[in-house]
Order: C-alpha cells, then structure tokens, then sequence
C-alpha cells in the first residue's frame, strides 16, 4: 500500500484527490486481483460452469470491500495528519 500511496502522492495535487484516488485504487487493484486468482483456483478445481465466475466474483467483492477499502482507509487513518483532513473539511 505503501507503494500505491507514493504513486498517487506524485501524481495528485490536492489532499482531497489523493485520498480518493488511493482509495479507488486500492479497492480496484484488490478486486481485481483477487479476482483473477480465483478465477484460476477455481477453473483448475472444476472444469467452465457458472460457478467458476460466480465464486471468482464474489471473492473480489469481498477482497475489494476488506482488505482493499477498509484497509485503504485504515492506512490513510494512519499515514495521514490532522492538517491533511481539516484541509479538506472534515472536522476532528
């Protein structure tokens, strides 16, 4: 993640766009990784059928939702000051 942020910091200008633009991709990596993995898991476990895309579906939901949005904004909870969130209008 840490890597993902230092990207972005380059990237993005303003604290508030950093913010979301780590969060969406966090979540979109997260998902999508997650999903390919279970794609292979599952076509390697059972031969083409609606169930391989189905649990490969669910599984990036979930690693989308956890690991990825949640543990994003637990990061940027913890890599971020007060100043950068009272920048953006958010009172603490």
């Amino acid at each position: 993640m840490r890597g993902l942020w230092k990207f972005v910091e380059e990237k993005c200008k303003k604290a508030k766009t950093k913010q979301r633009v780590f969060l969406i991709l966090n979540t979109g990596i997260w998902s999508l990784a997650a999903f390919l993995l279970g794609m292979i898991i599952s076509l390697g476990l059972k031969p083409f059928g609606t169930e391989v895309l189905w649990n490969a579906l669910l599984t990036a939901g979930y690693a989308g939702f956890f690991p990825g949005f949640t543990g994003g904004c637990i990061f940027l909870m913890r890599n971020t000051t007060g100043h950068d969130w009272e920048k953006n209008g958010v009172q603490l």
